[in-house]
C-alpha cells in the first residue's frame, strides 16, 4: 500500500537477547537519533506507536519531561508533535488480545483512531 510506511523505533539488536526489555533510556535515544526525524521527513498525518515503550519513549522526546503512561491511559492520550498526531495503540504481538483488554476493546481503539482519521480527511 503505497500510503503507509512502517519503521521501529529501535533499529538495533536488543541488548541482552530477545526476550528482555529495551531500557527506556535508550528506547527515547532511538526516538531522537531514528524515529522522530524520519517522522519529520515523511510528515505523516498519523504515527501509530504500537506498545506503550514506543508510545512513552517518543512522547517524551517529544513533550519534554513527562510521566510514562500506561497502556489504557496512553491509548486515550494521543499527542500533536508538529502538525502529526501521534497516538498509541496495543501492539500487534502474540500478546495484543490480553494487553489491549480483549478483542472487542482493541477493535473499539483503533475504530477510534480511524475515526479521527476520517474526521482529518473531511476538514
Amino acid at each position: 500500500m503505497k500510503d503507509v510506511y512502517g519503521t521501529n523505533l529501535f533499529p538495533f539488536i536488543k541488548p541482552n537477547g530477545m526476550k528482555t526489555k529495551i531500557p527506556h533510556k535508550l528506547l527515547v535515544e532511538a526516538a531522537k537519533e531514528f524515529a522522530v526525524p524520519q517522522i519529520q521527513i515523511v510528515r505523516p498525518k498519523l504515527v501509530v506507536c504500537l506498545g506503550i515503550p514506543t508510545f512513552n519513549a517518543v512522547r517524551q522526546f517529544c513533550l519534554g519531561p513527562i510521566s510514562k503512561l500506561d497502556l489504557r491511559s496512553a491509548i486515550d492520550s494521543p499527542f500533536d508533535f508538529e502538525g502529526i498526531r501521534v497516538w498509541c495503540q496495543a501492539h500487534t504481538g502474540q500478546f495484543i488480545w490480553r494487553n489491549g483488554g480483549g478483542r472487542d476493546r482493541v477493535k473499539k481503539d483503533w475504530l477510534k483512531m480511524k475515526a479521527y482519521l476520517d474526521g482529518y480527511r473531511g476538514s
